[in-house]
């Protein structure tokens, strides 16, 4: 049972099925007396056992929910209260949190697939309740094709990726409900503050249009960056909470951004809490990568130039181009690592812009947006770095171009007016290579310019390609792979490859990450795209604490933890590979879950301050006593 002076967990643990077996096994093991490396493993058969107790506890409660002793066999056809009112008293819950239970079990009891998967252990009650909730509003033909497609990979998604995949299967079939879905909940804004226990106060502005609310982010963003770079000492959450304050306050009507840059660092207080480390300016390339002499809209590239300003280059070789001159503004921020929503960022389809198609697209940070959006923001954004990802037919990143024209009907002038201190947004839009061969510009009047940029910078990479086969070219003895920074191109090819940070349960997108060399240069790393990926500030840092992480194919990367398990991390989709749209025989919910009012601004108002005892004149001549 002990070996070395460890228990000993046995072998085939791992496929050892969730019940009472794998129960009398992990009964007999204590946690503190295995070896580092089985704790891990004592974990994953915990945790696939608690999933099976989880499955069996709700399947109890539901029973307990339908009995009735005066119904045949004993069970109700449907939910009796009163057996409701006997849940909340044996598990002394509330009515929303008993209510809450009996819907996830009775998703689990309606879709046999996740319930099965569920007592087996393959999926835990947080993912359970994840994929019954967040379908609730779908048709049960759209529900369970939904839980079905995602039930067996659910275990490996974050909550919040697997929220993501579930918006994104719901709305690619049936677009037009995702269409009224959005309509109908940015009717219900409203804003609605609550006063907490400790007496501050939680202000929160709900179901704001996208648009908006995402300009607002990016603003209060822009904000707290320059307040960071002009010396507040604070967490940049808190600087963004003062940054609010300062732009709601009557004496900010009409203020300069400077103004409110200086109002939040006179609002700092000492004892404000302070970041654990100050990242060093040299470490890092500035945020934004943008050259400064990068032509603008009103600066079209020429007929013969390929739009981009790098030349093509094979997918292992994005081209070089010249590295990003650090700036001087403070304002910028140099050296400090951006947040998840630093920058505004849409991925959507080339042919969802052409209108040939109403797939839903992605905000990085915010979610899935429906085909609509995605047009409105992308007319909106149109002085935006416009990314294209040229995939091939398994999805695999073969082309990274950068256009500098624009469709007709936002080259002019743009919708949405640039944030001074924000990084330059960017919209990627991804076409496969047989898709965009089949795309005629005289098809599309207003984009026809756009298009024969992208036939033609595509025709380039391909050559190059095709050039680098035959000449077999080495590029680790370039000037660019012996240089500390990867250029302009090489981080763009990165970014839109790894689409975010590496470390495998990190979301952060890839443009708010560092590009980390997988071999750091000062072992002789290369700056290669063999050599690269994103990381964000936390995951970078992983490597300083034990971990060590090995790229052995351009996009494949695994991670080593200090007890010597290993995570891969496969190269991520540039698409989602989402069903046509198959609108339902019912139609699904377009019911917002709550309702704008006329209700008071307050939850619970703060009580008002104490009245100051009176002063001798206020006090009567002669009291009656």
């Amino acid at each position: 049972m002990f070996e070395d002076g460890w228990q000993v967990v046995p072998a085939g643990v791992e496929e050892l099925p969730a019940g009472a077996a794998l129960a009398a096994v992990l009964e007999g093991l204590d946690p503190a007396r295995v070896s580092p490396f089985d704790t891990v493993r004592l974990v994953a058969a915990q945790r696939r056992q608690l999933a099976h107790q989880q499955a069996v506890f709700h399947a109890c409660a539901r029973e307990a929910a339908l009995a009735d002793p005066g119904a045949p066999g004993g069970r109700a056809d449907r939910d009796v209260p009163a057996a409701g009112d006997e849940l909340r008293a044996v598990l002394a819950a509330s009515r929303t949190a008993v209510a809450r239970l009996l819907d996830v079990a009775d998703g689990a009891a309606r879709y046999p697939r996740l319930g099965e998967r569920w007592r087996a252990g393959g999926i835990d009650e947080a993912r359970v309740a994840i994929l019954v909730r967040w379908t609730s509003a779908l048709s049960s033909e759209h529900a369970g094709q939904v839980i079905d497609r995602l039930v067996d990979e659910a275990a490996g998604l974050t909550p919040s990726r697997l929220i993501d995949r579930v918006q994104a299967l719901a709305k690619a079939l049936d677009p037009g409900w995702a269409e009224k879905l959005y309509r109908q909940a940015r009717r219900q804004r409203r804003v609605r503050a609550r006063c907490t226990e400790a007496g501050t106060v939680n202000l929160s502005a709900l179901d704001l249009p996208l648009a908006a609310g995402v300009r607002s982010v990016r603003r209060v963003n822009a904000l707290a960056a320059r307040v960071q770079a002009a010396g507040h000492p604070g967490l940049i959450d808190t600087i963004r909470a003062d940054v609010i304050c300062a732009l709601l306050h009557p004496r900010s009507a009409g203020a300069t951004d400077a103004e409110i840059v200086a109002a939040v660092l006179a609002a700092a207080h000492p004892d404000d809490p302070q970041p654990r480390r100050t990242p060093d300016p040299a470490q890092a390339p500035p945020d934004d990568p943008t050259p400064p002499d990068e032509p603008t809209l009103d600066d079209p590239a020429p007929a013969d130039d390929p739009g981009s300003a790098d030349d093509p280059a094979p997918a292992e070789d994005p081209a070089a181009a010249d590295d990003p001159a650090p700036t001087d503004d403070p304002a910028a921020g140099v050296g400090r690592r951006s947040t998840r929503q630093s920058r505004f960022e849409l991925r959507v389809g080339l042919g969802t812009l052409l209108e040939l198609d109403d797939r839903p697209a992605r905000l990085p940070g915010w979610g899935v947006i429906t085909a609509g959006l995605a047009r409105e923001l992308a007319a909106a954004y149109s002085d935006a770095e416009w990314r294209v990802a040229v995939t091939d037919h398994s999805g695999a990143l073969v082309a990274a171009l950068l256009t500098r024209h624009r469709p007709t009907h936002t080259t002019a002038s743009p919708l949405e007016p640039a944030i001074p201190g924000a990084p330059r947004p960017v919209i990627e839009l991804h076409v496969t290579a047989a898709q965009l061969d089949q795309l005629r510009p005289t098809d599309h009047p207003a984009w026809t310019r756009l298009l024969t940029d992208l036939h033609h910078q595509h025709q380039l990479w391909r050559t190059a390609r095709t050039a680098r086969t035959n000449d077999d070219a080495d590029d680790h003895g370039s000037r660019e792979a012996l240089a500390r920074f990867p250029s302009v191109a090489l981080r763009r090819w990165i970014t839109i490859r790894d689409r975010s940070c590496v470390f495998p349960p990190c979301g952060a997108s890839a443009l708010a990450a560092e590009i980390d060399h997988t071999r750091p240069v000062i072992e002789h790393g290369l700056t290669v795209p063999g050599n690269l990926g994103p990381a964000c500030g936390h995951d970078h840092d992983l490597k300083d604490q034990g971990w060590t992480l090995h790229q052995p194919r351009p996009g494949w990367f695994t991670w080593t933890s200090p007890t010597g398990h290993t995570y891969p991390r496969p190269p991520q989709a540039i698409t989602d590979a989402l069903p046509d749209p198959q609108p339902p025989a019912v139609p699904s919910s377009t019911e917002p879950d709550r309702y704008a009012d006329d209700g008071p601004l307050w939850d619970r108002p703060p009580a008002p301050p104490p009245r100051p005892p009176p002063t001798p004149t206020d006090q009567d001549p002669d009291p009656p006593f």
